[in-house]
């Protein structure tokens, strides 16, 4: 049987914001599941080190313990679940993962950010970042015209090359195609240095 919710349902509720104080109340609204569903899980993410639950007057506010070494790879299955629920949900992106799935390796990044993320159906245009050394550009070229679609391809040779602002505008909206454990690591080692805050 499924499970109703799982704890990288309420990890995902960080993805965009690793300083996020959230409370119980507004967590099962924001999942949609009752108090007693999700407390269970969060006790274990509380075991497990990966929140920090602090008393706030009465109420209790979870926060992510990004210093912990471990929370970077429970964020990266976090964003491997959006991607995974994203391309069963979303033909357009599917169609996009499916075009660019011979250039994935540990050399070739992809990431899709902007405002696709809210309009995966209806979007005008789409941002992509590709991180690598590998010509890219004929394919999405070829993607574009095929799909009539207007991607707005952004290549940068190696990951500590994003500018600040790249990375922040990324980390609000984005979904990673592969390597996601890599770039998360780069998220927080940038957020450890107060840029993302």
């Amino acid at each position: 049987m499924k499970s109703k919710v799982t704890k990288y349902d309420i990890l995902k509720l960080y993805r965009n914001n690793y300083n996020r104080r959230i409370y119980l109340r507004e967590m099962a609204r924001e999942l949609k599941k009752p108090h007693q569903t999700i407390k269970p899980y969060l006790s274990q993410l509380i075991t497990e080190n990966v929140l920090i639950k602090h008393k706030r007057g009465k109420i209790d506010e979870y926060i992510l313990d990004i210093k912990n070494e471990v929370v970077p790879e429970y964020l990266a299955i976090a964003e491997k679940e959006v991607l995974i629920h994203s391309l069963k949900n979303a033909s357009l992106l599917r169609l996009i993962f499916e075009n660019l799935a011979e250039y994935f390796n540990k050399d070739n990044t992809f990431i899709i950010f902007g405002s696709f993320i809210d309009k995966k159906e209806k979007a005008e245009d789409i941002d992509l970042l590709h991180i690598g050394n590998e010509k890219v550009k004929n394919k999405i070229k070829e993607i574009s015209n095929t799909y009539n679609l207007n991607i707005h391809l952004i290549n940068i040779e190696k990951i500590k090359d994003i500018s600040n602002s790249l990375l922040l505008e990324i980390y609000k909206k984005h979904i990673i195609l592969n390597n996601s454990d890599s770039f998360i690591r780069r998220l927080r080692n940038k957020y450890g240095k107060d840029i993302l805050v």
